[in-house]
């Protein structure tokens, strides 16, 4: 058992002395504790003295027999209890149970309550015969069980609606439960779900020790779906976590699962996995071949949806690799896919597909009209950030066709919507792209101000590219408005950035930038070493 799960179950109660019996009954308390945590003295009484007269009692069953509780669930039979009873917000379930010399019974009562730190409001509890009697024709285990559910079923609408901190609790205590029972297929599921909980928290390294508990388990029981489906959580906690190639060793052992098991569904999310990080590490061929794989699986399948998926799928990793006329190809049957089946999301994300092959390809005439269609649907959806990239996509085609007042004007609704969502590396972009169209527009000191805003925010977010962007814009309007030693400063900045990453083409651009203004200041010999270095990285970039 984990120690993160004995954690999780280790919750102090603070109790102090009561006379608490019920015809002759004694009472006992569920505690959401280890027996360890408990016996050790965690349990205290309000003034923060240990409690002596606790002991570890046990369940007792219709037929009268008892078993010793184990694992983290630990009944403690209380035989003085205090009308104070504090338990950190956190619910205590009291069983009323036969006392040994009592004759048999299979009838037990409970009842489920929050107690609070209020002495006056407990006392007005116990005043009353606050019990509900509850026949039930089972044993406590049974009960136990159907409370686990109950909690399982709380978590899994927790988790849907996103409210992954109450998702959390409650399948931590639907675990405990199951742990209890010994129930380790429910107790695999469990660990799954709090994996993909804790993923959704973005604690993706708590996320991966519950997806090796669920994945030891699936392997115990023998149960190949399962093992297959931990592999594929591991392998997306991997990549969120940017461990690419971890990602892929994981997804691969549960794509070979899927495969031998004939899981088609599972088979078809994992190539959908592999494309998305083959993309990530920038190999491109081999997140096509994924993307293929998928297409010929989910056309088998007869599965339009996610026929459409991988055509997305496709059309992305043919952008990366430069052939925007099979970009094109893909993104139109996409298209034509998510028209037919009403998506609205599909049909937004081919319209920007499509957009940006356009725009690679020089027709920015057609690329607009893309960026048109896929902003209306974005503000349909109400999905501001695809708004804003789209606005930011129309933005880039108007500045290439020279319309830099429309260039202008989405870019401040892009900038407007990053202010609004509080998104700072969208804002560095917008303010970015701004100072570029002012700068055409010959407004240089406008320009100036908003390069400078966005080396501002660059340098917070300790964004390096982001920084280079900013030197480089600042460069280029120095050297606009003939200031050829500025320009030169800043020019040198975004080169020395850009020597320390991997993108070819913006080392060129900045080697070809800098020699320009060299040129201008009369000083040749390093302008000519600035173009020689320029040229050399364009063919290299152009034979990536």
């Amino acid at each position: 058992m984990s120690s993160s799960i004995k954690k999780a179950g280790s919750e102090p109660f603070l109790i102090s002395s009561y006379n608490a019996q019920r015809n002759n009954n004694p009472v006992i308390f569920e505690l959401w504790g280890s027996k360890e945590a408990i016996t050790k003295g965690i349990v205290k009484n309000l003034e923060g003295k240990q409690i002596s007269k606790i002991l570890p009692a046990s369940i007792y069953k219709g037929e009268g027999q008892s078993i010793t509780s184990q694992v983290l669930l630990t009944y403690v039979k209380v035989t003085q209890l205090s009308p104070v009873l504090h338990t950190l917000g956190k619910k205590c379930v009291v069983w009323l149970v036969p006392s040994l010399g009592a004759s048999k019974s299979k009838s037990y009562e409970s009842t489920e309550f929050n107690f609070t730190q209020e002495k006056e409001s407990v006392q007005k509890l116990l005043s009353k015969d606050f019990v509900e009697d509850i026949t039930l024709n089972h044993r406590p285990d049974r009960l136990l069980n159907e409370r686990g559910n109950t909690f399982y079923k709380n978590g899994i609408q927790a988790y849907q609606s996103c409210s992954f901190d109450a998702a959390i609790k409650w399948l931590t205590k639907t675990l405990l439960i199951k742990l209890q029972l010994k129930e380790k297929r429910d107790a695999g599921v469990c660990y799954s779900n709090l994996g993909l909980a804790y993923h959704g928290f973005s604690d993706y390294e708590k996320a991966i020790q519950y997806h090796k508990n669920h994945l030891q388990i699936s392997k115990e029981i023998k149960d190949r779906k399962e093992e297959g489906n931990a592999y594929e959580n591991l392998g997306n906690a991997y990549h969120a976590l940017e461990k690419h190639l971890e990602a892929i060793e994981e997804y691969e052992k549960s794509l070979k699962i899927s495969k031998a098991i004939n899981n088609r569904e599972g088979e078809s999310r994992v190539y959908t996995n592999l494309g998305i990080t083959y993309n990530s590490l920038k190999k491109y061929r081999k997140a096509i071949e994924c993307y293929e794989n998928l297409l010929q699986i989910t056309i088998k399948l007869g599965d339009e949806a996610k026929q459409s998926k991988a055509y997305a799928g496709l059309g992305q990793a043919w952008t990366y690799c430069g052939d925007y006329r099979k970009t094109i190809q893909s993104y139109e049957k996409g298209l034509q896919i998510a028209i037919k089946l009403g998506d609205k999301e599909g049909e937004k994300s081919a319209n920007s597909g499509l957009g940006i092959a356009y725009h690679c390809l020089g027709n920015d005439l057609k690329a607009v009209e893309y960026h048109e269609k896929a902003r209306e649907i974005a503000i349909t959806l109400k999905d501001c950030e695809w708004e804003r990239h789209a606005n930011g996509n129309l933005g880039n085609a108007y500045y290439s066709i020279g319309n830099y007042t429309k260039a202008i004007e989405h870019h401040s609704m892009c900038l407007e919507i990053a202010i609004k969502t509080k998104n700072q590396e969208d804002k560095g972009k917008a303010y970015t792209n701004l100072g570029n169209a002012y700068c055409s527009l010959g407004k240089y000191y406008t320009a100036i101000k908003y390069h400078e805003e966005a080396w501002e925010i660059a340098e917070s977010l300790q964004d390096h590219e982001g920084k280079r962007r900013a030197y480089s814009g600042l460069g280029n309007a120095y050297h606009d408005c003939k200031n050829y030693q500025k320009a030169i400063e800043y020019r040198k900045k975004a080169l020395e950035i850009a020597e320390t990453g991997e993108d070819l083409s913006s080392e060129a651009k900045a080697n070809s930038n800098l020699g320009i203004s060299l040129s201008r200041i009369q000083d040749y010999s390093k302008s000519d070493q600035c173009f020689i270095k320029s040229i050399e990285f364009f063919q290299k970039y152009s034979q990536t």
